[in-house]
């Protein structure tokens, strides 16, 4: 279903601004200086924001203390790096309360200034033959929608407290994806969760291939650990990778006897190169045109990879017993 905002996202005239509850999750000695300095840059007035950092190793438990300790009827997760739009509450809050939703989230772009290899990564994260449908976590697509946790991202993600405590918060035993669980749980329970495009976060991509391909086989390992934990008929999109990993090895022991089997790999080679045109005709950046024909299949298969390893590996409570320091940020 798609929605047309018929005004400018923010809260509905006449209604006081609800209280938010910010929080930010950080390693124990992690900076957030970054995200600090956004917040206070936030056109929402500076007394119905509350802003927790929680330092600690396991992200989806400092959320959830964090969620306990805050009184805001809205909770907004940021990341550590996430550097919010001065509008950033204003188009989240005011979208969830134009469309009853209980769930509201928007895009993750890059720096304005990004460096390269950079610029080639967000270029791969943005496009459908990278990313699919989650490309729309980096970049913005289409208009204000009711959407699901394939285009929503826990850096920039608007969930009414009510409703995140309700439903039990984030599973401690799964990071990362545990947002991704999160939002089929409350989806599937009736809650509306929304897609804002023009409420956006910036920040940085990673900077190496190693970080790059390491990153796509997390996700794609804490994918399987999800689905292995609380399975929805979704999630077998994201099988697409592994089929298409399990093609290419027997490819290399039938190819042989099947000679037609080349022609999927040659479709792969096909769609890859045309999804590097793409990239050249709209960023007209010919560097990254072309390193993108070497990361669609870096990703994809890194992807693949960790989602092979996520079939053996239970989900468990790493660093359960660490300790976490919750943190009133004064802005």
């Amino acid at each position: 279903m798609t929605l047309k905002l018929s005004m400018r996202a923010k809260t509905i005239k006449g209604v006081k601004s609800p209280l938010v509850s910010v929080i930010v999750p950080v390693e124990p000695e992690g900076d957030v200086s970054g995200c600090i300095r956004t917040l206070k840059t936030f056109v929402w007035p500076k007394t119905r924001i509350e802003c927790f950092v929680v330092r600690g190793q396991q992200p989806s438990r400092q959320r959830n203390l964090a969620a306990k300790k805050s009184r805001g009827e809205w909770l907004l997760f940021l990341d550590s790096d996430s550097q919010g739009m001065p509008e950033l509450i204003e188009r989240l809050v005011g979208a969830a309360l134009q469309f009853g939703a209980d769930v509201a989230g928007g895009p993750n772009l890059p720096p304005q200034d990004e460096a390269w290899p950079g610029r080639a990564f967000s270029a791969v994260l943005a496009s459908y033959f990278g990313s699919m449908s989650a490309r729309a976590r980096y970049s913005s697509q289409g208009i204000t929608r009711l959407s699901s946790e394939k285009e929503l991202i826990l850096c920039n993600l608007l969930i009414r407290r009510e409703v995140f405590l309700k439903g039990g918060g984030f599973r401690e035993d799964l990071y990362p994806n545990e947002e991704n669980e999160f939002l089929n749980r409350v989806g599937a329970e009736g809650s509306r969760l929304l897609y804002v495009p023009e409420a956006v976060v910036r920040r940085p991509r990673r900077n190496s291939l190693a970080a790059f391909a390491e990153q796509a086989f997390r996700y794609g390992r804490g994918r399987m650990r999800q689905m292995r934990t609380n399975f929805f008929m979704g999630d077998l999109i994201h099988l697409l990778p592994l089929a298409a990993l399990f093609y290419v090895v027997g490819l290399a022991f039938a190819a042989g006897q099947a000679p037609w089997m080349i022609d999927g790999l040659l479709l792969y080679v096909a769609a890859d190169l045309l999804a590097g045109l793409q990239i050249l005709l709209q960023k007209s950046d010919l560097a990254a045109a072309l390193l993108s024909l070497l990361l669609f299949p870096l990703r994809h298969f890194a992807y693949a990879l960790g989602l092979l390893a996520g079939l053996g590996v239970s989900p468990s409570t790493l660093n359960a017993n660490s300790t976490i320091r919750v943190q009133k940020q004064r802005l």
